[in-house]
């Protein structure tokens, strides 16, 4: 799982993985777990509010965030939507029974829920939900994925690809019909120090998909039919994996060597696909899977949107550039840093980046000065 930061430290649930993030040093001021910046300057967008206790967040469509959490106005581990002048959607509001969601994925008119969560809207889920974007209202669609010992998988990452949904977490990575919810596979994902004895312990964190092709990632070095059947080996340890989304068939692609210890995050952009996590992040070609280089500044958290890489991690000065201090964005057609200048402190560590039109939602913990 993601490393810790200096001083004090708290776990957030964001976009698939446990994010650690440190707080301020001035443990009086008032702080949130999400906040909105513009995405060319990095100047907080005051219309938005800080986001008090959120899980997970995706893009709306249209600059604005579904939100897990939200705000004070929002009950603890309830879904909100904030629209892209900042101000909070009244008609939506989706209220969540038990562990608040720790994966949103958008989808045409619907919104995916993943997590560990026991009920949404009133209605029995386990552990994934599908909610109408407009009015929240919950739908039909109710898959329950369960282990073989009788007990349920949770999902900390969500992907679409075409009609369907594929959900990732501890040692599995499971695919169901966006429509009706049926299981269409399921992989066993296992991190094999001993290969001869393996234990499902594996982790999907991170998914992108691509013109239809599906990329995970985590900590996990070979992967199975759920339940059994021969291990198939898909690289060293932090090595991005092509699924095929409708079989999940292991593709032939690979990443031609292992970035870093652990990957907490995938974007693409181009023929290019980008991975960050524990100990380093790297270009990948989407093409032939060769690594063309280091991201500048070692990233664990990666974004794509609008010509730019957006980078969060424990950056600080790696860039070479002071004040450029753990979320930053780099151009994507010069490789240079651009002036997207967030003010944050070298102890404002950053979770998961999220972009919707020109903002950039950006997770972990916050005082009310930061620019």
């Amino acid at each position: 799982m993601r490393p810790a930061s200096i001083l004090v430290v708290a776990f957030v649930v964001a976009l698939g993985a446990a994010h650690a993030v440190a707080s301020s040093a001035d443990n009086n001021a008032p702080y949130g777990n999400a906040v909105v910046f513009d995405g060319m300057t990095g100047a907080r967008d005051a219309r938005f509010p800080m986001l008090l206790g959120t899980g997970a967040a995706v893009a709306d469509g249209s600059g604005g965030f579904y939100v897990s959490g939200g705000s004070v106005d929002v009950p603890a581990g309830a879904i909100s939507h904030v629209r892209a002048d900042g101000s909070l959607d009244a008609a939506f509001l989706v209220t969540v029974s038990g562990t608040a969601p720790a994966a949103l994925a958008r989808s045409g008119r619907r919104l995916y829920l993943g997590g560990n969560f026991a009920g949404v809207g009133g209605q029995v889920r386990h552990g994934l939900a599908a909610v109408d974007v407009r009015t929240g209202r919950v739908l039909t669609w109710a898959p329950t994925f369960r282990s073989e010992g009788g007990g349920i998988r949770g999902a900390l990452t969500l992907a679409v690809a075409g009609g369907t949904v594929i959900a990732g977490g501890v040692g599995h990575v499971t695919a169901f019909d966006g429509r009706t919810g049926r299981k269409r596979w399921s992989l066993d994902v296992d991190e094999a120090n001993d290969r001869s004895v393996p234990v499902v312990n594996g982790v999907v964190e991170t998914q992108v998909v691509v013109g239809g092709r599906l990329f995970v990632a985590g900590a996990f070095d070979q992967v199975r039919r759920a339940g059994g059947g021969k291990w198939i080996r898909v690289g060293p340890r932090a090595v991005p994996a092509e699924l095929d989304p409708r079989t999940g068939r292991v593709l032939p692609w690979r990443a031609a060597r292992s970035v870093g210890d652990e990957i907490f995050s995938l974007a693409a952009s181009g023929n290019t696909l980008f991975a960050a996590g524990h100990g380093s992040g790297y270009r990948v070609a989407l093409r032939n899977g060769r690594v063309l280089g280091a991201i500048k500044g070692r990233p664990t958290e990666v974004a794509a949107a609008n010509g730019r890489l957006y980078l969060g991690g424990n950056l600080r000065d790696r860039l070479g550039i002071p004040g450029r201090n753990n979320l930053a964005a780099i151009d994507l057609g010069t490789g240079r840093i651009t002036a997207f200048a967030p003010k944050l402190t070298k102890l404002q560590s950053v979770g998961a980046i999220v972009v919707s039109g020109t903002h950039v939602l950006v997770l972990g913990e916050f005082v009310q000065s930061v620019g």
